[in-house]
C-alpha cells in the first residue's frame, strides 16, 4: 500500500477496549464503529443503503453478513468485531466528522481499521481502498492510504487490520477543527470491501512549563497538505449509473444534465485499451460522462466550500473515442450564481484518439469574491460542433495554500444550467 501509516497489525481489535488507566492514551468517539448500530436481525435484509452516523453517498451501508461470506459469522471472524460491517463499492464515499475530536496541537494520533473479502458471491476485491483523515474544515490530509488485497495479505472470506498514524505539529493552522474519516473503493463495479473495528487513539503531548518558542515552529510532518484527491465529489467516476439495455444513457446519477450528456460505458472500439472491461488509466472503472453538442453537466459540491486560505483544484481524465469526431469543450468551476470562476477549455490537439488524458484547473478564492464560503459548483459544457467529448475520474481537492489575496480582476461568463427531459434514439 501507498500510505503514512507506519505499522500494521493483524491482532484482533476490540472496539470497547478502553485506554489502560494512565496510559494517557485518549480515545476518540468515532459513533458506529463497528457498524451495528443498525441492527438488520431478524429484518429480512441483508444490508442497508446507510449506516447510522455516517455520511454514505453510493454503493455502501451496513451489512449483516450470511454464513459463506467469512470464515465464521455470528460473531465474525478476528480482526472483525461483533455481527456487521460496512460494505463498500467503487463509486461510493462513506465518510464520518468525529464529534467532540478537535485537533490537539503537539498530539500524535493513530487509527486502526480492519478490511474483509467476503467469497459468497462472484465478487473481487476492489484494485484499491482508500482511506483519507483530514481535518474538517480547511481539508488537509493528515493520512492517507490506499489498500489491495496484495499489500495486505487479504484472501477471500478473511478480515485483516491495517493503521494510520499522523502528528500534529505545534500551531499548525488546522488546530481545532475536527477530525473527517473517509472510505472510498476504487476497481471494477463489481467488487466490494467490509469496514469493521474502528478505533482511534489520540496520546496528547507531554505538559511542559519549560519550553519557549523563540522562533515560529516550522510547519513539518507528515501530514502535510498534498494534492492527492479528495473524494469530494458524488458519482465521482459515473459507475452509479447502471447501463443495461443500452451503452449510453441521457442522465448522470447525482448530477444535473442538460440535452445531451449522461453516463456511457465505452468499448474497445472506442477505446483500444480496455482491459477486462476496465477503462484505461487515468479514466476509472466501466463508465464516463459524455457530452454531445450544446449540452452540459454540473454537480454542486456540497461537501466543501470556497476558502480564502485554500486553493481549488479540479482534474478530469479527458477521452477521445477514436470512433467519433473530437467535439472542443469546457470544465471548470463556477459558483452558485452561475458565473464561471475558472475553466479549462480543451480542443482536439489537447488529447490522443483512443485514449485519456488528465487535464486540471485551479483557482485561488480571494477575500474579494463575494461567493466565499459557498458550495463549489463544477461543470462541463460544449458548444456547436460534430461529435462528442468525454469526461472521467473528476477529482476535486480544496486544499489550504496559506495564501489570501485582497485584490483580483476576474472575468465571469454565466454557466446556469436548465434540467430538461429529452427523449432519444440518436445513438451515441
Amino acid at each position: 500500500s501507498t500510505s503514512t501509516s507506519t505499522s500494521t497489525t493483524t491482532a484482533p481489535i476490540e472496539t470497547t477496549v478502553e485506554p489502560t488507566t494512565g496510559s494517557g492514551l485518549v480515545m476518540l468517539n468515532i459513533i458506529n464503529p463497528s457498524f451495528e448500530f443498525d441492527n438488520l436481525n431478524g429484518t429480512g435484509y441483508e444490508f442497508f443503503n446507510f449506516a447510522s452516523g455516517w455520511q454514505v453517498s453510493g454503493p455502501a451501508g451496513t451489512f449483516r453478513p450470511f454464513p459463506g461470506a467469512f470464515n465464521s459469522f455470528n460473531p465474525l471472524p478476528p480482526p472483525a468485531d461483533q455481527d456487521q460491517v460496512l460494505f463498500i463499492k467503487p463509486g461510493a464515499v462513506v465518510s464520518q466528522v468525529i464529534p467532540d475530536s478537535a485537533i490537539v496541537s503537539g498530539g500524535s494520533y493513530f487509527f486502526s481499521f480492519t478490511l474483509g473479502w467476503r467469497s459468497d458471491q462472484a465478487t473481487t476485491f476492489p484494485d484499491l481502498v482508500e482511506v483519507y483523515i483530514q481535518s474538517s474544515e480547511l481539508r488537509v490530509p493528515l493520512a492517507t492510504g490506499r489498500f489491495s488485497a496484495g499489500d495486505l495479505s487479504l484472501t477471500q472470506a478473511n478480515f485483516v487490520a491495517d493503521s494510520l498514524v499522523f502528528d500534529v505539529p505545534y500551531e499548525a493552522p488546522y488546530v481545532g477543527e475536527s477530525i473527517e474519516i473517509v472510505f472510498r473503493a476504487v476497481g471494477p463495479r463489481i467488487s466490494q470491501a467490509a469496514v469493521d473495528s474502528l478505533v482511534m487513539f489520540l496520546d496528547p503531548p507531554a505538559p511542559t512549563t519549560t519550553m519557549e518558542l523563540t522562533t515560529t515552529p516550522e510547519f513539518t510532518t507528515t501530514a502535510e497538505p498534498t494534492t492527492e484527491p479528495i473524494p469530494l465529489i458524488d458519482n465521482w467516476s459515473f459507475e452509479l449509473d447502471n447501463i443495461t439495455s443500452t451503452d449510453f444513457l441521457t442522465t448522470a446519477e447525482l448530477w444535473t444534465t442538460t440535452n445531451l450528456a449522461g453516463a456511457y460505458e465505452p468499448t474497445r472500439q472506442q477505446y483500444p485499451d480496455i482491459d477486462l472491461g476496465l477503462l484505461p488509466e487515468p479514466a476509472q472503472g466501466t463508465n464516463v460522462l459524455y457530452v454531445r453538442a450544446n449540452s452540459a453537466a454540473l454537480q454542486v459540491v456540497n461537501r466543501t466550500v470556497f476558502s480564502a486560505q485554500n486553493q481549488v483544484c479540479l482534474t478530469v481524465a479527458v477521452g477521445y473515442r477514436q470512433d467519433k469526431p473530437f467535439l472542443s469543450g469546457e470544465f471548470g468551476l463556477a459558483n452558485l450564481a452561475g458565473d464561471t470562476v475558472a475553466a479549462k477549455v480543451v480542443t482536439v490537439s489537447d488529447v490522443v484518439a483512443g485514449a485519456f488524458v488528465d487535464m486540471q484547473v485551479c483557482y485561488q478564492p480571494q477575500l474579494s469574491d463575494d461567493f466565499l464560503l459557498e458550495p463549489i459548483v463544477i461543470y462541463f459544457m460544449t458548444g456547436n460542433g460534430v461529435g462528442q467529448i468525454n469526461f472521467d475520474s473528476v477529482r476535486l481537492t480544496n486544499d489550504f495554500s496559506g495564501t489570501t489575496t485582497t485584490t483580483t480582476t476576474t472575468t465571469t461568463t454565466t454557466t446556469t444550467t436548465t434540467t430538461t427531459t429529452t427523449t432519444t434514439t440518436t445513438t451515441t
